[in-house]
């Protein structure tokens, strides 16, 4: 959609996974080795620390009732948009060849392991998260047994999932803005 504004914001993004798939749990391990990362993730770091094209960017992976997926958000400059969205197109293409390094991996369960209780920090949180839990239809002990969850997941199983899950064609942009070459 062409909007007369100086930045273009952009949502991107490709079918993802069932919370109650066995390849659920890889797939938040890639997400957070993607975009999930705030700070480490390699889309931060390749968007904004390398090349200073966006501010931030997030990738998520989204259950909605007739789908699941995993989308992203970013805004930048007008003229910074198409660099963008073609350095999101090549970690993209990383990903889907399972090009995911073991370091890579145990940072992402270090973090995955240690946040879910983190994030339970109140009665809205934990109501939150023990309704996702229910709408999963997993077990009473999930957020009991995450830890144990995270850390089995082994590194062949998260390249096996990205090489499943990241489809290159299928990966779509939504740009609001005025972005110049797109």
């Amino acid at each position: 959609m062409r909007l007369p504004f100086p930045q273009s914001a952009c949502v991107f993004g490709q079918p993802g996974i069932s919370p109650t798939s066995a390849e659920y749990l890889p797939m938040l391990v890639l997400n957070h080795i993607l975009g999930g990362g705030t700070l480490t993730s390699r889309l931060f770091v390749q968007l904004r620390e390398r090349r200073g094209l966006v501010y931030s960017i997030r990738t998520a992976p989204e259950t909605l009732s007739q789908a699941d997926l995993l989308i992203g958000r970013f805004a930048t400059e007008n003229v910074k948009t198409q660099a963008a969205i073609e350095t999101i197109q090549a970690e993209w293409r990383r990903m889907a060849q399972g090009e995911i390094l073991d370091k890579e991996i145990a940072a992402a369960k270090s973090y995955l392991k240690d946040m879910l209780p983190v994030s339970m920090d109140g009665t809205s949180a934990i109501s939150s998260r023990l309704l996702a839990v229910q709408r999963m239809t997993q077990g009473i002990d999930y957020i009991q047994q995450w830890r144990n969850r995270i850390e089995s997941v082994e590194p062949e199983l998260v390249r096996r999932t990205a090489r499943k899950v990241f489809v290159t064609d299928v990966l779509t942009f939504a740009v609001a803005g005025e972005p110049n070459g797109l």
